[in-house]
């Protein structure tokens, strides 16, 4: 728009007052005129305008022209330059990252450039997601204008968390007015994501067994990702397998990629496999996972014992079986089976290192070495095993006696004892005993299959014809019709061969008084035994037993029990029958007993049938000895023969019996001859007649 401001410089008002421009049209009046005459007086400026669209740079006149009141033409004329420039301002922006995670820090940069042919002043760049945007350089000259030549940055810095399109405008002045522009950038936000499943083929297992493990890995992110890579800590190679469909070697979204590794386990082992992908931005994404694998130690022990060790053929064996579970983990169905014995027992499970015990009893007739088997079964089905042996030892020891089964009062007999070792192991210090012998031999050993014969002699000298009492008894002596005494006994236990009874008694001690009808204490003894009391020791007992055996003979033939008693002293304290003393009412008739105890007494033993002079032993009198006549019955002496053996401080031992019955073998031979003198070479028939 071009503008004219006229006056008047003249003296006279004008008129006709025409502007031309030779190149805007058309000029137009636009005031001035004060006092509305159409005429330019000396006081008004008229104004006139005129538009034109201006394409280049452009010099226009404008003439003015006027009619002065004499009609002379005035006239005037200026010009106008005006300049066309071309004003322009360029924005540039970028990211430093265009696709990004949530969270990461973008910076823009904003690239100014001054497109036009004018300096640009003013400059502001701003951004609609981005603040501050702030001035790098690119000022060169310093002058605050962006220069046709300068190239000025500016950046700003912004926390992307999602898909990001902004707007950075560049606006300036310029001599014709502002001047803008703008430009975007685009981030990309992803969401990578990778995921990794790993697992063992076989969770629990041995020591020193393969394990196969399997790692699944996915994409979870919204992003295909390169350069996938999968490693474990305690396995080496990890190999792919399978997944990529397209063969891209990218893990795309829609994918499942398969590795395997193959590794020998032997402790327990937590190990972690890590997967790594690359994502199109370059970051990388990773996760991982652990498997765990118990290696397990099954074990099981077993221990046998046998009670006794030791045993003799035929008894009872208790076997005890004691499982522990020497593992770390849980054992079940526990079978314990006996090679000689056959099935022991079940065990329904056992807890590491518990124990429980199973008992087998039965008898044994050798010596036995078992063997015992306990199998379990592990938490993978696998079996664990342990066996043990017990050996049981038969010892065995064998006795046998023989002898006679009869023999005769005074006969002496030979016994034959004969000792085996019948077990399986040797037997020392093997001790044969025979009470009734009063033998007693050892044999310092006797090996398996071994046999010793011994040979005892005995003679039956009527010590043991009587079983009497050990203890104490009561005897009350009374007095006798037919004998010096009559004695009762009583406090006599059962099973003996005197009883609660009253015996015919004598009087072995003329020169001490006891009082009759008086209970007294006293012990019993057979006239044989070898550990009489010292009193009766030295006492001629074969010929007062023979007296009293015969004193109904003597009585018979005038004797009386005086007589006898008479008798008896001589040979208790060595009375003469014609001793005052002695009390002999004939003594004559005494004297003819002890004449005939000597002749045919002296080994005269009592037998079955017989008396015999026990001999009782009064405690509390100052007279200490009677004799009490007992009967002999039917003897028959069953002694016993023991034997010990040794072996491992085990004793084993046997006995046998041998029972004798004492008869009396008699017999008379009277021979006579038909002629009691002959002369020479003349026949004599003898004859021997037997009974």
């Amino acid at each position: 728009t071009y503008t004219y401001t006229v006056t008047n410089t003249g003296d006279v008002p004008l008129t006709n007052v025409v502007v031309t421009d030779d190149k805007c049209s058309p000029v137009t009046y636009q005031s001035g005129d004060t006092n509305s005459d159409s005429a330019l007086d000396l006081t008004e400026t008229w104004t006139y305008t005129c538009t034109a669209t201006i394409n280049v740079d452009t010099t226009n006149v404008a003439t003015v022209t006027g009619e002065a009141p004499t009609g002379d033409t005035v006239t005037d004329n200026d010009s106008a330059y005006v300049e066309v420039i071309n004003p322009g301002i360029n924005i540039v922006k970028t990211a430093d990252q265009t696709i990004v995670l949530p969270g990461t820090n973008v910076t823009y940069t904003y690239t100014l450039t001054n497109t036009g042919d004018v300096s640009i002043t003013n400059v502001v760049v701003t951004d609609d997601k981005c603040s501050p945007v702030t001035y790098q350089s690119g000022d060169t000259n310093i002058d605050s204008a962006l220069d046709t030549n300068e190239t000025w940055t500016y950046t700003c810095t912004a926390t992307i968390t999602e898909d990001t399109t902004n707007v950075g405008t560049a606006t300036g002045e310029t001599p014709t007015g502002n001047v803008t522009d703008n430009d975007t950038a685009d981030v990309d936000v992803i969401n990578p994501g990778i995921n990794i499943v790993k697992t063992a083929d076989k969770t629990t297992v041995l020591s020193g067994t393969d394990v196969i493990y399997t790692y699944v890995v996915t994409n979870n992110g919204d992003v295909p990702l390169t350069n996938v890579v999968v490693t474990d800590d305690k396995c080496s190679p990890v190999t792919y397998q399978s997944g990529d469909t397209n063969s891209d070697s990218a893990l795309d979204t829609t994918e499942t990629w398969t590795y395997t590794c193959t590794a020998t386990i032997s402790v327990d082992t937590t190990n972690t496999a890590t997967v790594t992908g690359e994502t199109p931005g370059g970051d990388t994404v990773t996760d991982n996972d652990t498997a765990y694998v118990d290696v397990i130690n099954p074990q099981i022990h077993i221990t046998k014992t046998a009670d006794p060790p030791v045993i003799q053929a035929g008894d009872k064996v208790t076997y005890t079986y004691m499982i522990t579970n020497t593992g770390d983990v849980t054992l079940i169905n526990i079978v314990v089976t006996d090679d000689k014995l056959g099935y022991i027992c079940t065990i329904p499970s056992l807890d590491p290192w518990a124990s429980s015990a199973c008992i087998k009893m039965v008898n044994i007739n050798e010596t036995t070495t078992n063997v015992v088997v306990v199998n379990a079964t592990t938490p993978i089905n696998g079996t664990v095993t342990d066996n043990d042996t017990a050996t049981v030892e038969v010892i065995c020891i064998n006795i046998i006696k023989t002898g006679p089964d009869t023999a005769q009062v005074g006969e002496t007999v030979i016994y034959e004892i004969t000792i085996s070792n019948c077990g399986d192991v040797n037997l020392s210090n093997v001790t044969v005993t025979d009470a009734l012998l009063n033998f007693s031999t050892i044999i310092d050993n006797l090996g398996v299959g071994e046999s010793v014969t011994l040979y005892v002699n005995y003679t039956f000298d009527g010590s043991d014809f009587l079983n009497l009492p050990d203890g104490v008894v009561t005897a009350t002596p009374y007095t006798g019709a037919d004998t010096y005494f009559d004695i009762a006994l009583s406090d006599v236990p059962s099973g003996q061969d005197v009883a609660n009874d009253t015996y015919l008694g004598w009087c072995a001690d003329r020169w001490h008084g006891i009082s009759t009808g008086v209970s007294y204490p006293a012990e019993l003894y057979s006239s044989y035994e070898s550990d009489v009391p010292e009193i009766a020791q030295n006492v001629s007992w074969n010929e007062i037993n023979y007296i009293i055996n015969n004193r109904d003979d003597y009585a018979a033939s005038g004797a009386t029990r005086m007589d006898i008693q008479c008798a008896i002293w001589h040979f208790t304290d060595g009375l003469n029958t014609s001793d005052s003393n002695c009390k002999a009412t004939n003594p004559g008739v005494s004297q003819s007993i002890v004449d005939d105890a000597y002749a045919n007494g002296g080994d005269f033993i009592p037998g079955p049938g017989d008396r015999m002079a026990v001999i009782v032993y009064v405690l509390e009198s100052v007279q200490q000895l009677l004799i009490a006549e007992v009967e002999v019955g039917e003897v028959c002496i069953t002694n016993t023969v023991n034997v010990t053996g040794q072996y491992n401080n085990v004793t084993i031992n046997d006995s046998d019996n041998h029972t004798v019955c004492i008869v009396y073998s008699s017999i008379e031979v009277i021979k006579t001859a038909d002629k009691t003198e002959v002369h020479i070479n003349e026949t004599v028939t003898y004859t021997y007649l037997i009974k």
